[in-house]
């Protein structure tokens, strides 16, 4: 890939490129990815990679992003309170995306993404706004029902019309292969 980017070449850019790779299943060349891409969208760092910051405007200029259809919930899901998503956020975001990334540890986030009312269970509200966004609206709310049935069928196991994040993470192992390649972006 060439050499680092100059903000990696000090001894202090060293230290936080060697900080990145133990806390995030990046590997070297991944992190300095993400660091071009969010170069592009964001522009120069700031005084540091802390106050280096994006708002959900400039967050859907990512090419991996701008055609997913649960951008919003990315986005809110992996920036901070105020809106904002720092350079760190979004290399915690990549390394959850990546192919490095536990199945248990994907499904986790990919709950918070689809709990679109954030109350910790998915109900059938959930999966209908679920249904709509990926199929953009094409499927009659009868077809949408059939197929929500069918989930709740296999998911929902105590039977409360609930699917809760350990029946969901069951659900993500059980079809580990599928989910992890369904919840995973190319670096």
């Amino acid at each position: 890939m060439g050499s680092a980017p100059s903000e990696f070449q000090t001894e202090e850019g060293k230290e936080k490129l060697k900080e990145y790779q133990e806390l995030t299943y990046l590997t070297k060349e991944e992190i300095l990815k993400c660091f071009k891409a969010f170069k592009t969208v964001a522009g120069e760092p700031k005084e540091n990679f802390e106050n280096w910051i994006i708002d959900e405007e400039e967050f859907k200029n990512f090419d991996q992003f701008k055609y997913n259809p649960f951008i919003d919930r990315i986005f809110e899901i992996f920036s901070s309170n105020d809106g904002k998503m720092s350079f760190e956020h979004y290399l915690d975001m990549m390394s959850v995306f990546s192919d490095s990334c536990p199945t248990d540890l994907k499904a986790k986030y990919a709950f918070k993404i689809y709990d679109f009312k954030n109350c910790d269970y998915f109900d059938r509200d959930d999966i209908n706004t679920f249904i709509e966004r990926i199929t953009e609206g094409k499927f009659s709310q009868d077809e949408r029902s059939m197929i929500i049935d069918k989930i709740f069928e296999e998911a929902d196991i105590d039977g409360n019309n609930q699917i809760k994040f350990e029946e969901f993470n069951h659900i993500a192992n059980k079809y580990s292969q599928d989910f992890h390649k369904t919840f995973s972006i190319k670096i």
